[in-house]
């Protein structure tokens, strides 16, 4: 009972609203709704975009390609790779919401083989045809454990996410903060310390020694954040291949934009000199590679802003601080928004 329990609330929310598994994506799909039949640029891609202020940048759009430029829609999620954006964009397009400009977010770890996402995309939005398809890889990154929770445990995995679909409102039902004081969570999360720029000094200028040779400047120390991401990323690279179930999804969305017209274009997100360090000759060609490849295949562009923001702009290995966020968005904007926007209101 207990069992047949479990795969029977399993399959009723693959058939529930997005809402319930996946609510940053179901908030995506909504806020395109309201923009009604308007006309507007979409970012997609992981937490690296999903940092990003789109009301920054439909301002530096507004100034750069003029009043008549569209609002911006922050389509970026946590664990965004283009399964994500694929899945995304198939909804949007479902209901109704057009965007005419897709800026995607892309790297070499996030269309390599195997995804290291797929535990995540399993919990969000795989159904179990999903999972069969994707077992291969699953596997192989390690993730079977995570995947059978999602789709033996949900009772208990999805719990918070029942409960909330059932009566309405999240839980907790019963724990209520006394008036005007916070509760422990909320509390603990406001005493964080904000990250600033000024936290990360830049490096000193380059000096010269007793023997008049000026030596570079002394590089960036990593914190304990930047090494342990480094430590995943060099995981993600290895046995570095582009054959897997991402490289599909990114074609898949590619030929469905140009299909209907829309124009992307694909953005090497901003990292750390300490990540560009991981990217050997090997996966720079494969992914350079595979970048001409599919920007001729389906026309779009790969622009490249990997080496663009300085070490001192980042918070750990590749996001970006507050300062550099606001730095890059307004680089995005400015320089790959807005001339392509241009160049599309031109055509038309």
């Amino acid at each position: 009972m207990i069992a047949a329990g479990q795969l029977a609330t399993g399959l009723a929310l693959d058939a529930a609203p997005a809402k319930v598994r996946f609510a940053q994506g179901a908030r995506v799909l909504e806020q395109a709704r309201a923009l009604g039949g308007a006309r507007y640029v979409l970012l997609l891609g992981s937490s690296r975009f999903w940092e990003l202020d789109p009301a920054t940048a439909a301002t530096v759009l507004r100034e750069t390609a003029g009043a008549g430029s569209p609002p911006v829609l922050k389509g970026a999620v946590p664990a965004g790779d283009p399964v994500v954006a694929d899945y995304l964009l198939e909804r949007l397009l479902g209901q109704g919401s057009r965007p005419e400009l897709i800026a995607l977010e892309i790297s070499p770890e996030t269309v390599c083989y195997p995804t290291r996402w797929a535990a995540e995309h399993a919990i969000r939005f795989f159904t179990w045809s999903d999972v069969a398809a994707w077992a291969p890889e699953i596997a192989l990154a390690g993730q079977a454990r995570k995947v059978a929770a999602a789709r033996f445990t949900p009772v208990q995995l999805y719990r918070r996410e029942l409960l909330t679909w059932i009566a309405g409102t999240a839980p907790p039902y019963l724990r209520v903060a006394p008036p005007g004081r916070l509760d422990g969570t909320s509390a603990r999360r406001l005493a964080r310390p904000v990250p600033r720029v000024e936290d990360a000094r830049p490096p000193p200028a380059p000096t010269a020694n007793g023997a008049g040779v000026t030596e570079p400047p002394e590089r960036m120390r990593p914190n304990a954040a930047t090494l342990f991401g480094l430590r995943e990323t060099r995981k993600w690279l290895r046995h570095y291949r582009l054959d897997g179930g991402a490289a599909r999804a990114l074609e898949h969305l590619l030929a469905r934009c140009q299909d209907a017209g829309i124009r992307v274009a694909l953005v090497g997100v901003p990292v750390s000199s300490w990540v560009r360090e991981l990217y050997t000759s090997e996966i720079e060609r494969a992914f350079g590679g595979y970048m001409d490849r599919v920007s001729g295949r389906f026309g779009t562009e790969f622009v490249d802003y990997r080496a663009r923001i300085p070490d001192r702009f980042f918070k750990d290995h590749h996001h970006l601080n507050r300062r550099g966020a606001d730095l890059f968005v307004r680089m995005l904007a400015g320089e790959v928004l807005a001339p392509r926007w241009r160049h599309r209101e031109d055509g038309s």
